[in-house]
């Protein structure tokens, strides 16, 4: 496994059939009636799955410099709940100062597959991500059945 690993960052590339996956619709309820009562789990080579958390990982070290502080989601050692004191923060500081205030909460869901790949690899190019190739070659062609 190794050997296959250090070739795929060495090329920057990645077998075709690494990236072919399944996707399994497990029932959350005993008597699915509609789409929503399934969740979906994809099921893809371990060999791809691998080389993206090496890849996520190298990424992650530097995300806490590139983002925001106050950004809670996808930055290591921030989680959602850190986000409630600072919400209660500011909603005590408008109170004190009677000064207007302005609260938006953006539901996510399914947020990654709306994004353009052309605009994710743009942005990740503008913040000079290494790995780039990589992530592009993983990305490119792959599909679930």
């Amino acid at each position: 496994m190794l050997p296959l690993c250090n070739q795929t960052f060495l090329v920057d590339r990645v077998i075709e059939k690494q990236k072919h996956g399944f996707v399994l619709c497990i029932p959350k309820t005993d008597i699915p009636t509609t789409s929503a009562d399934y969740g979906s789990i994809s099921l893809v080579n371990t060999d791809y799955k691998i080389a993206a958390r090496i890849i996520a990982n190298r990424i992650s070290s530097a995300l806490s410099d590139m983002l925001h502080p106050r950004q809670y989601c996808g930055v290591p050692g921030n989680t959602i709940c850190d986000a409630v004191p600072t919400l209660r923060d500011a909603i005590a500081f408008a109170e004190l100062t009677h000064g207007p205030q302005c609260t938006i909460s953006l539901d996510f869901t399914a947020a990654f597959d709306m994004i353009s790949h052309t605009s994710l690899f743009l942005m990740l190019k503008i913040m000079a991500i290494e790995l780039i190739t990589l992530l592009q070659a993983i990305y490119n062609k792959a599909f679930c059945l």
